[in-house]
Parts: C-alpha cells; sequence; structure tokens
C-alpha cells in the first residue's frame, strides 16, 4: 500500500497547490495507479497531507466524479507540459476506473 506523503507549507493552502500543480497531478497519478494495483477502491483514494501551522489537510478523492475530474485535470496538465506519457497514463486509468465502475453497476 502507497505511504500518503506529507508536504509541509509555509503559506496558505490555496496558494500552494497553485505553485506547486507538477506535485499535486504527479501525486494523483501515483495515488490512482497505486490503487488500480491493490485496492481498486476508487471512492476512497488518499493523495496527500498538507500540514501547516494552522492544522493539516488530507486531499482525498471521494467519489468516481472526483477521480475522473482529477485525472483529466493531470491529463490536460500534462499534456500541456508536454509530459505526454503521464498524460497517457492518466487516460488509460481513467478509461480503467470507467470499466470498473461499470462493472460494479452491473453487479447491483
Amino acid at each position: 500500500m502507497r505511504k500518503t506523503p506529507i508536504y509541509e507549507l509555509s503559506g496558505s493552502v490555496n496558494s500552494w497547490m497553485a505553485e506547486h500543480a507538477a506535485v499535486i497531478y504527479d501525486e494523483v497519478l501515483a495515488s490512482i495507479e497505486e490503487e488500480m494495483c491493490v485496492g481498486q477502491n476508487f471512492t476512497r483514494v488518499p493523495v496527500m497531507i498538507l500540514q501547516s501551522d494552522s492544522g493539516t489537510t488530507l486531499f482525498m478523492l471521494k467519489s468516481y466524479e472526483s477521480t475522473y475530474d482529477s485525472l483529466d485535470k493531470a491529463m490536460n496538465w500534462f499534456a500541456s507540459q508536454e509530459e505526454y506519457e503521464k498524460a497517457a497514463r492518466a487516460r488509460d486509468a481513467k478509461t480503467f476506473i470507467q470499466e470498473k465502475e461499470a462493472e460494479e453497476s452491473q453487479n447491483f
């Protein structure tokens, strides 16, 4: 199981996230790919912990919708940075999860 990484913040969560898009999208992709290998619970995917003087924030994907949205954003960001291999991995992860969700809905 993947250990959830912890990042120390010196400013606000919003400013840190705006300045560290590469870190965020790398962590989103790594977290989802790990879940694809071990757990396949895409409604509770911990991505990272952000720690500051004012407290701790857990960034977690809590639904299929948020997972799809995060993968779309990651895929677009990777493509804009010409990181096409990571963009393709994000696309493939989204396809995998969509198939998993469809399979789950057929079993009910």
